[in-house]
């Protein structure tokens, strides 16, 4: 309260206002802005992964104090060493509670990173029922706006760890769609062909089978990291979580879903933009974890298309490359949408390309 001077030798009155600032924060924090319970988490983060620093460069300067005075302490200590049996003591509590600031850390810094990707899937997973019951000969034109949204949660994680861990603020530059129509669309490192040969189109055994096969050797990455695990703290491992997140929802909200065929090519088209643009948030490098961050969330798009086409009313979608409408005549492939979708003016747009693109300060 501003004036506390009318409460003195009131405890019911302290109480009661007590309470009511209470009541004032949580009043306070659900009207805060929406990316402040984002920087909250980025900073609590960052105190513990910095008292964790504290504590390890006192404890090397412990030890460094330690072996500096060597000679001095053997010829005091007793044949027993005692003094050296309190010094080990000294760094394993020191030890201990520098592994809790730095699990601390990793628990805050994935649950930021968490909470961005299960914003983002709230987003691509909201409408997907009415894109996968859409109908009519119509070609897509572009990715959707919630994919672009999904993408600038990304963008945000990338800016905004790049911020706290230093470094640039983006994995790479926004990749050039490829001029040739039938060079495949890839995320850096690993081409992304049809899914199944264009000899089995028809065959909804064989396909079936081998999309089988393919999940056998297929990465698999748990959606939320354990708990007990500690977090790449770096710009790549915090985009990597957002994105994993929110794709891992992608998956499961497809597999409740029937595909009509424009559905499915609105969806194809979606997924590909995402992995065309990928390495623009995303290195091609290996994390803590021991994986490759552009492999994962590669085989999960891999993932949501293949689910996606088992549940589509045509046997063959998963197979086309190009699309064709009967009604013009005209075939359209991927490359050509995204290529024009980049070309495009962003005026009129809900959400625009450039709104997803980081600029290097």
């Amino acid at each position: 309260p501003d004036d506390v001077s009318d409460i003195s030798g009131h405890p019911d009155s302290i109480a009661e206002k007590i309470e009511a600032g209470i009541e004032a924060l949580k009043i306070g924090i659900e009207e805060a802005n929406e990316n402040s319970a984002a920087d909250l988490l980025l900073a609590m983060a960052e105190m513990c992964r910095l008292a964790q620093r504290s504590i390890t460069e006192n404890i090397n300067q412990s030890i460094a104090s330690t072996e500096r005075g060597g000679r001095k302490n053997q010829m005091t200590s007793d044949i027993f060493d005692r003094g050296a049996a309190k010094v080990k003591t000294f760094d394993e509590k020191d030890k201990k509670v520098s592994d809790r600031f730095l699990l601390a850390a990793s628990r805050i810094l994935t649950q930021y990173a968490m909470n961005l990707g299960l914003g983002a899937a709230r987003l691509v997973c909201g409408d997907l029922d009415e894109v996968a019951s859409l109908d009519g000969e119509d070609l897509p034109e572009g990715p959707r706006v919630e994919i672009l949204k999904l993408l600038a949660n990304a963008k945000q994680a990338s800016i905004d760890s790049a911020a706290v861990f230093g470094g640039d603020l983006s994995a790479g530059p926004v990749p050039e769609p490829p001029d040739d129509e039938t060079e495949p669309l890839h995320t850096g490192s690993i081409p992304v062909r049809s899914l199944t040969s264009p000899s089995m189109s028809g065959s909804l055994a064989i396909k079936g089978l081998q999309l089988d096969v393919e999940r056998m050797f297929t990465e698999k990455v748990p959606t939320y990291p354990h708990p007990s695990k500690i977090l790449d703290f770096t710009r790549n491992g915090v985009v990597t979580i957002v994105l994993t997140t929110a794709i891992n929802a992608f998956v499961e909200k497809v597999r409740t879903c029937v595909f009509n065929t424009r559905g499915f090519r609105q969806l194809y088209v979606d997924l590909e933009f995402v992995r065309f643009i990928l390495p623009h948030y995303v290195k091609d490098d290996i994390l803590a974890e021991g994986i490759n961050s552009l492999t994962i969330l590669d085989n999960l798009l891999n993932e949501v298309k293949k689910d996606a086409g088992d549940r589509s009313k045509d046997i063959d979608a998963i197979n086309q490359v190009s699309f064709y409408n009967p009604t013009t005549g005209e075939t359209i492939t991927i490359q050509s949408i995204i290529r024009t979708f980049l070309q495009v003016e962003d005026d009129g747009r809900e959400v625009g390309f450039q709104s997803i693109v980081i600029q290097e300060s």
